[in-house]
């Protein structure tokens, strides 16, 4: 198997790949603004590439796609837990 990485360069091989994920995604969905939805993903993908929040691969001669998302987490701030009594 055959893992390499996607820069910015591949945008638009990267898309394509996006664009039929979110078409399988959403194919029950009614009135899915698929401009919008494209550009979305396109500028989320350029901008987190860039500055390495999401790594995005292709797989032996692009049969497959993936990609990891980092994000920070605030390890500062307290997160409350609230019992539900039944």
């Amino acid at each position: 198997m055959n893992i390499r990485r996607v820069n910015v360069d591949e945008l638009d091989t990267l898309m394509s790949w996006r664009m039929e994920v979110l078409h399988e995604v959403f194919a029950d969905s009614e009135n899915v603004d698929w401009k919008a939805l494209e550009a979305a993903n396109r500028e989320y993908y350029v901008q987190e590439i860039t500055r390495g929040g999401h790594i995005a691969c292709l797989y032996d001669n692009e049969i497959g796609c993936g990609g990891l998302c980092s994000m920070m987490k605030c390890h500062h701030q307290k997160i409350h837990q609230v019992d539900v009594l039944t």
